[in-house]
């Protein structure tokens, strides 16, 4: 039995995804493209990801250290070497001319970069 409106929810949560240039496969042709298919090595470590998922999640400083239990200043550090990092490799544009401290500085790039590539590496967590 096929469920249509099962099948159009599917489709248009794959929407986003195809916007961004990946391509969707019938299950039995994932099964085979995923040993030949090279991925793309992560940008961040696994803690640069959970500080750059909060900043998408609007989470402040001081929230991001009270679920991480770094440092205000670890924070900012890992903020500050993400956004450096990330901008070499093209991933976002850092704006040179703000002056604001650096973990607001770089929110808005970080936030956008966690929502565009989440899913490409693997890191998206289903709400």
């Amino acid at each position: 039995i096929i469920d249509h409106d099962k099948d159009l929810l599917a489709y248009a949560q794959m929407l986003p995804l195809i916007a961004q240039g990946f391509r969707i496969y019938s299950p039995a042709v994932s099964e085979t493209l995923s040993h030949v298919v090279v991925r793309h090595p992560d940008p961040l470590d696994d803690n640069e990801w959970q500080i750059v998922e909060l900043i998408a999640r609007g989470l402040s400083t001081l929230k991001i250290k009270e679920e991480t239990h770094f440092s205000e200043s670890t924070i900012a550090d890992k903020i500050s070497r993400m956004a450096r990092r990330l901008n070499a490799l093209g991933h976002i544009t850092v704006n040179t001319e703000d002056r604001r401290p650096i973990p607001n500085r770089y929110r808005d790039a970080l936030s956008r970069f966690y929502k565009e590539n989440a899913v490409r590496y693997g890191r998206h967590r289903r709400p």
